[in-house]
């Protein structure tokens, strides 16, 4: 009984301890839930009371040591192919989540905005482009056109590129200025839109054969000036210049032999695009033609004078490797009357001219410094009256050349060479037509930083007023070195050929120039020179033979 009860009891206690126990535990779960808006805790809630302050406060920090800030949470990378439909079986990348970039070749990042297309400008160092893929790239060297794509801050080019305007490309004065490599560049002075280089030459000069002549020979020494000056336009596009050139000698004895003379000259350059322009030129020249001139109608009585008058236009356009150029010019020569060797007054209506010429050029580009180009050409020649024997001696005429240009911008080579056929045809059968084998050149190469060598060489069909002919056919090469003994002093040699060959009748002559130069730069703006000439005339007429010296000691002033 006793223990019956005892067991009882047990189970009893049991029961209510386990009671105790889950009573505990609900309370804790209440205590540990925050109550809702407007709720108050339970009846059995705990107060959780907050932690106690430590025993001993923090250390302020030292005032001159800035506190420590906490370091910035890292942000979560973000989840790149989030929203994304992943197709195993399928061979395309996989799709990026809305407004996420998408993954090339593994790279995250964004591709870089594709650069403007730049027409006419290419990196020279980047690969030809294939013929048909892309016709707006431009394979000219860097140097050609930095000018226009690269100007200083200011908007302007700089004094030493400014552009040169050339009708034509035998013309050219580019390579003959890379043969004369001078120690220092033309500075010029700046006014608005233009840049003004001045310059002028003043010498003493000896002459050894003032007349050209081969018996009676005379002798005389004259002062020589020579001012210059040209303009040129500081643009970003079109260009424009001007020239004036003037010339007037003194001499000591034979006063008669004063020279005045001079040239006055615009050029201009209008860029319709970047591939296309147009250019002009108008020109005006005035002088006294030179001794020993077989056309000449006076030997030793006043010199007769001349006046030219010129004019052009060229239109350029490129088609990426192929450029074409069209030309056009007129050119107007006047004579005025002049005494004889008898002192009877003498016109010269009938040597008064005007020749027209058009002219066609196509030029393919393997490179910027080497293509090939043909050239086709046609004039007309007319005069102011008839000449003595009464033959009119209007023509027409062509020339087809063909040959190789190695550019005009280039620091070693600059120029071109061609080789060709030409044609006079005269109006009047009784004057035979004048043909031969043409050859141009205007080539500079620098062969070394000391050395430079200029090639010249030109063909022309003469026109001519003795009886029974109507022109020659002359051509003309030559050769010139330059050598740097100092960087300051710069030394000159050269020779040149002309040989005229006249249709019509036994006259032939071949006249040989042999040339000495030495030039002293003292500084920038002042360049002391001397040079020496020794002309040759051989010809098949009598008499017309003769030896000339010619001795040249100066200085040249320039800005």
């Amino acid at each position: 009984m006793n223990r019956r009860r005892h067991i009882a009891w047990l189970t009893a206690s049991l029961m209510a301890a386990s009671l105790a126990l889950l009573s505990l535990a609900t309370s804790a779960s209440a205590q540990s839930r925050s109550p809702g808006p407007g709720q108050q805790p339970g009846p059995f809630a705990t107060t959780v009371q907050p932690p106690a302050p430590p025993r001993h406060p923090a250390v302020a920090p030292v005032a001159d040591e800035p506190a420590r800030q906490p370091a910035a949470p890292r942000p979560a990378e973000p989840d790149i192919l989030a929203d994304a439909t992943l197709d195993p079986w399928s061979t395309e990348p996989p799709r990026p989540a809305i407004g996420r970039r998408p993954m090339i070749d593994g790279d995250l990042s964004w591709p870089p905005q594709p650069e403007p297309v730049i027409d006419g400008v290419v990196d020279p160092a980047s690969e030809a482009p294939v013929d048909g893929l892309d016709p707006t790239i431009d394979t000219r060297p860097p140097e050609d056109y930095a000018p226009f794509e690269a100007p200083r801050a200011d908007g302007e080019r700089p004094a030493g590129d400014d552009p040169d305007i050339e009708l034509g490309p035998i013309l050219d004065r580019r390579p003959a200025r890379l043969a004369r490599f001078e120690p220092f560049d033309a500075v010029g002075i700046r006014s608005g839109g233009f840049i003004i280089f001045p310059e002028a030459e003043i010498s003493a000069d000896a002459l050894g054969n003032l007349y050209r002549t081969g018996s009676n020979v005379r002798r005389d020494a004259q002062l020589d000036i020579r001012p210059q000056v040209r303009a040129v336009s500081n643009w970003r596009r079109h260009a424009l210049e001007f020239r004036a050139t003037g010339l007037s000698t003194f001499h000591a004895h034979y006063s008669s032999e004063d020279e005045r003379g001079g040239t006055l000259e615009m050029r201009g350059r209008i860029d319709v695009t970047r591939r296309t322009n147009v250019e002009v030129l108008a020109g005006i020249d005035h002088g006294q033609e030179p001794r020993g001139s077989i056309n000449a109608a006076n030997r030793t009585g006043n010199r007769t004078e001349f006046e030219t008058r010129r004019s052009g236009l060229t239109f350029n356009h490129r088609f990426n490797r192929l450029s074409i150029q069209l030309r056009g010019t007129v050119t107007d020569v006047d004579y005025s009357s002049a005494l004889s060797d008898t002192g009877t007054l003498v016109s010269n209506d009938e040597r008064d001219q005007r020749t027209r010429e058009i002219a066609a050029r196509a030029q393919w580009e393997f490179k910027p410094t080497f293509s090939i180009f043909a050239e086709a050409a046609h004039n007309w020649r007319s005069f102011g009256g008839t000449p003595s024997d009464g033959i009119n001696r209007e023509s027409e005429g062509d020339r087809i050349r063909t040959g190789i240009s190695f550019g005009n911008t280039g620091n070693m080579v600059r120029g071109e060479v061609s080789v060709g056929h030409g044609t006079q045809r005269f109006a009047d059968n009784r004057l035979p037509d004048i043909r031969g084998i043409i050859v141009d050149s205007n080539l500079a190469w620098r062969m070394t930083k000391l050395t430079s060598l200029l090639l010249t060489a030109r063909t022309n069909f003469g026109e001519s007023t003795l009886v029974g002919s109507g022109g020659s056919l002359s051509r003309t090469a030559g050769v010139e070195v330059r050598h740097a003994f100092r960087r300051h002093l710069i030394g000159i040699a050269g020779v040149s050929v002309t040989h005229n060959d006249y249709e019509g009748i036994e006259v032939s002559e071949r006249e040989t120039r042999a040339l000495l130069g030495l030039d002293y730069y003292l500084n920038r703006e002042v360049t002391l020179f001397g040079r020496y000439q020794h002309i040759d005339l051989d010809s098949t007429v009598a008499g017309r033979d003769y030896a000339a010296d010619e001795l040249r000691i100066g200085v040249r002033v320039r800005r």
